[in-house]
């Protein structure tokens, strides 16, 4: 099996605040289901609150996490914080529309291992999730 089809074998969660009235955060996550399935990656989960998130990471082997800045309950920050102390080398990328450099710098001293600003694009949606899963691959074979 080579490196690529390995990769597609990853699970990856998705977490999107789907009752934010801002934007439709279900559709978001559509789209990125999409952009992974047509690349041949099938093992991908959906939550919609950090609550849902962590519950899957606790009872699911997950290999990376994409997830909202803005979350229902709490900040997409808080939330990384919340991973890191359970899950310190699982990937996570933050998936925002904010791209001051206060705010990037802020979630990379949270723990992110990189960010996607919105308009997705699915050539670098790609790019950036199959970087994290390879690195993780090479840390964890």
């Amino acid at each position: 099996m080579d490196v690529l089809e390995q990769i597609r074998k990853s699970t990856i969660l998705i977490v999107q605040d789907i009752r934010s009235a801002r934007e439709d955060g279900r559709t978001i996550q559509n789209i990125l289901q999409y952009i992974f399935r047509t690349q041949g990656f099938e093992n991908l989960s959906r939550a919609s609150s950090e609550k849902e998130a962590i519950h899957i990471i606790n009872n699911k082997t997950i290999h990376l996490v994409l997830t909202d800045w803005i979350m229902p309950k709490e900040s997409g920050l808080s939330f990384v914080k919340k991973i890191r102390a359970e899950e310190p080398e699982l990937p996570v990328i933050m998936v925002t529309g904010m791209a001051s450099k206060k705010d990037v710098s802020e979630a990379l001293e949270a723990g992110i291992n990189d960010y996607i600003l919105k308009p997705l694009v699915p050539k670098e949606v790609l790019q950036k999730s199959i970087k994290q899963l390879e690195q993780r691959n090479v840390r964890e074979p």
